[in-house]
């Protein structure tokens, strides 16, 4: 919405007055226009333009970084928190709020022009400039409740962040130097399984010149993590008893590497959870998440390492075989079976469905067409079209296929059939209930062979 940046509002203009749009959209357009141009609009606008870009943008993208440093990030809050109080102090009855803001009160206040447009009529300065200065007041209070002051990081980060130690460079030679602060550190892990408090004073003394001669190699504008291990690496190659002489310290170093100060990491570990275990691989064992979790968030930074290449070319191998199982390769690669595995064909056990309940209470008043009851019936082999169930009185002297009786064992089981008829084909082929002899179509060459043995014995 600056001057030299307003398509939107030519482009709603042009819309209005255009007679190739509906006049609908043409009178929409034209009161959008309206509710743009309007003071009070364009001032709050451009209010929180600034805070966002000044402010809140800056400190939401430091939050999402990795390793970000204590005593960098309460410096720019600091900073961010001066700024704000700096836009609402009034000099001759006005205050300099930001950038943006300050560039459209220039642009308005001898008129009302805004770049190529006008604005209709100005609100009321003065009710403007108290809603913003307290909408300030409201977000320092809540950038003091989000960010509020911690003596445990701060003790760390004075200590330990590479930052603080070349800025205090100069006060190392002190015989106090850092002292205060371990001895806040001691109290607070004097409980700590392995960190003995009392030695650990003696270790910082002899610790501090080691630092101070490593600030010369301008490790300092690397990450925390990436000095630390420079200076240990360093340091072992040069001593060999040096993670035993500096024991509790080094405690100490690896509980301020590892103490957050934002969730920006473990949300990203939600983030690759949920990219992995979808719903279809939502049986995906613990063991198997896990391996996938470590190379989706760990090996991305040592992607053109030779272990990398590795896993590439005997995955590459692994899937370009025709002849290797390639679902159970792949799970055996992921540590997600034993090595004596082998794959065999899995059935689902037989569970028995559960009964249908009542009409009254399946089916709610709000249903337009209720389901069709599944029929405990089967046709009649006859093909008449009757059904035939048990709990039909009409179908009481319907009969089975003679296969089914055990005289007739001798018929294979795959030429055996499960065949009715009903009671009214029954009568119809004159057959009585207590016959044996009735075949269905299936098996009648069967009876015709029966009939041709019957006279020749």
């Amino acid at each position: 919405m600056k001057p030299g940046n307003q398509a939107l509002l030519a482009l709603l203009e042009h819309t209005s007055s255009d007679l190739n749009t509906s006049q609908n959209e043409r009178e929409a357009a034209a009161e959008l226009l309206m509710e743009i141009l309007d003071d009070r609009f364009l001032f709050i606008l451009h209010f929180h333009f600034d805070i966002h870009e000044c402010i809140s943008g800056e400190l939401t993208k430091m939050m999402q970084k990795d390793d970000i440093s204590y005593k960098m990030l309460m410096d720019t809050v600091s900073a961010k928190k001066q700024m704000l109080v700096a836009w609402t102090k009034q000099s001759n009855g006005m205050c300099p709020w930001g950038p943006s803001l300050a560039e459209y009160l220039s642009l308005t206040e001898g008129g009302n022009s805004f770049g190529a447009f006008k604005v209709p009529s100005k609100a009321s300065r003065d009710v403007l400039t108290e809603e913003c200065c307290l909408h300030v007041q409201r977000l320092l209070e809540e950038i003091e409740r989000r960010f509020p002051p911690s003596e445990l990081h701060r003790c760390f980060s004075f200590l330990f962040d590479p930052l603080a130690i070349e800025e205090n460079q100069a006060l190392f030679n002190e015989a106090t130097y850092g002292r205060q602060e371990l001895q806040y550190l001691r109290q607070k892990y004097q409980n700590l399984s392995g960190f003995d408090s009392k030695n650990v004073q003696m270790e910082w003394e002899s610790f501090k010149p080691l630092m101070v001669n490593f600030i010369g190699n301008k490790f300092s504008n690397a990450s925390p993590a990436k000095f630390w291990k420079n200076f240990i690496e360093l340091k072992t190659t040069t001593n060999e008893r040096f993670s035993e002489e500096f024991k509790n310290i080094l405690i100490l170093l690896s509980i301020y590497l590892i103490s957050p100060l934002n969730s920006a990491e473990c949300e990203r570990g939600y983030s690759a959870a949920n990219r992995i275990q979808t719903i279809a691989r939502s049986r995906i064992t613990n063991e198997t998440l896990n391996c996938l979790l470590t190379v989706r968030l760990l090996l991305g930074d040592n992607i053109r390492s030779a272990p990398c290449h590795q896993i590439v070319e005997e995955a590459f191998k692994s899937w370009n075989d025709p002849e290797s199982s390639r679902r159970l390769n792949r799970v055996k690669l992921i540590i997600d079976v034993p090595d004596d595995y082998e794959p065999y064909r899995q059935s689902r056990s037989n569970i028995m469905k559960r009964k249908r309940l009542d009409y009254s209470t399946t089916y709610s008043a709000n249903s337009m067409k209720p389901k069709k009851p599944k029929a405990n019936s089967i046709k009649c082999a006859n093909r008449c079209g009757q059904t035939i169930s048990y709990d039909d009185p009409m179908q009481v002297n319907s009969i089975l296929c003679c296969h089914q009786h055990e005289e007739y064992e001798w018929v294979d089981a795959e030429d055996s059939c499960r065949r009715w008829l009903c009671n009214f084909c029954r009568i119809k082929l004159a057959i009585s209930t207590d016959t044996n002899t009735w075949f269905c179509e299936d098996h009648r060459d069967m009876h015709e062979e029966i009939e041709e043995i019957s006279p020749a014995i």
